[in-house]
């Protein structure tokens, strides 16, 4: 395709070579009323018929330009739809996945409440009675329940709810008294008198202090003892932490 720089060089081009016939048949003495007029004319068509083709050629290529922007704005128009329904669809996947987990979630508590009142239902009157002590204990401070407590529990027989209070209250221990207990326990394994001591050895300490602890209550106390980071733990401040809820 020719530039329009191409086109006017032509165009100027043959113009001049057309100057240069007029001006030879001018030296030639040629009649201006045949010649010079003939020739003017034909110049002038000629130039005509020139700017015609290059403004056909500019209103083509205007165009072909409008028609690629038409095209290259659709294109885009049909990527930002296809963008926007893909963002949809995974828009809709992730609020439906969230839906079915709410649903499964809501289904299992509902399974769980079912389960539960038929155990509650089909329980025997040990097992109702061992169930209102711990929930009894969960209220007050969710204390422990021994092995040895939970015996003599099994052994009361049939009692009543004052009654299961009077035997929780034997539970309670005091404070003061049990925190010192405790630390004179540890301080006896405590040989360097450092107040610190090994996590992996206050386990084995604690399974001897007074009843034997569960493997319930065991994988508990070392699930804690796990998540410090420090190795040596002050069991001063570790069983201020579980008497007293603090360490200070």
């Amino acid at each position: 395709m020719k530039t329009k720089a191409k086109i006017y060089g032509d165009i100027t081009k043959k113009i001049s070579e057309k100057n240069k016939e007029l001006n030879l048949k001018v030296k030639n003495f040629v009649p201006y009323n045949f010649s010079m007029g003939t020739e003017l004319k034909k110049h002038e068509e000629y130039l005509k018929i020139q700017m015609d083709e290059m403004k056909k050629k500019e209103e083509e290529e205007k165009r072909k330009r409008r028609e690629e922007e038409e095209e290259e704005q659709k294109k885009r128009k049909e990527e930002e739809e296809e963008e926007q329904k893909k963002r949809k669809e995974e828009e809709e996947k992730i609020e439906k996945k969230k839906k079915e987990e709410e649903e499964e979630k809501r289904k299992k508590e509902e399974q769980e409440l079912l389960e539960e009142k038929d155990i509650k239902n089909n329980e025997t009157f040990e097992e109702k009675k061992i169930r209102l002590v711990k929930e009894l204990m969960k209220e007050v401070n969710n204390l422990p329940l021994t092995q040895n407590k939970l015996n003599k529990l099994k052994n009361m027989g049939d009692i009543k709810k004052d009654e299961l209070v009077t035997f929780v209250k034997t539970l309670m221990l005091n404070e003061q008294e049990a925190f010192e207990n405790m630390k004179t326990f540890f301080e006896i394994w405590d040989i360097m008198k450092t107040g610190y001591m090994h996590k992996n050895l206050i386990i084995s300490i604690l399974k001897q202090f007074g009843d034997n602890l569960t493997e319930e209550e065991s994988n508990y106390i070392q699930k804690e003892l796990n998540q410090m980071s420090e190795s040596n733990i002050s069991y001063v401040k570790l069983l201020k932490k579980w008497i007293y809820g603090t360490e200070e």
